[in-house]
């Protein structure tokens, strides 16, 4: 499930954006109706997948760009100037910096 997850928030990242929350609402509905397309679950539990997927996703998105830092290789779904400019941000951030 994870490897679908990834290729949901790849396929409509779209801008600059260093964690899940900083991603627009209407884009993370985007990514939650392409995972809709992988899986089928009753309508009356559509509320808590949607909630799951959103805490999945944050920390698959928080993971794999920690990784890609460390490893000082772009994620496959990142344009080379968005993630110039995320790494930029992580270098000046000052939350980010203490971690």
């Amino acid at each position: 499930m994870a490897k679908i997850i990834l290729k949901c928030i790849g396929t409509h990242y779209n801008g600059v954006y260093p964690n899940w929350s900083s991603i627009p609402l209407n884009t993370q509905g985007q990514m939650f109706n392409e995972f809709k397309k992988y899986y089928v679950w009753a309508p009356e539990h559509e509320d808590d997948v949607q909630v799951n997927f959103k805490l999945k996703a944050s920390k698959l998105l928080s993971s794999t760009f920690c990784d890609c830092r460390r490893k000082n290789r772009m994620p496959t779904f990142m344009l080379p100037d968005r993630w110039a400019l995320l790494l930029k941000h992580w270098s000046t951030d000052e939350k980010f910096k203490k971690r």
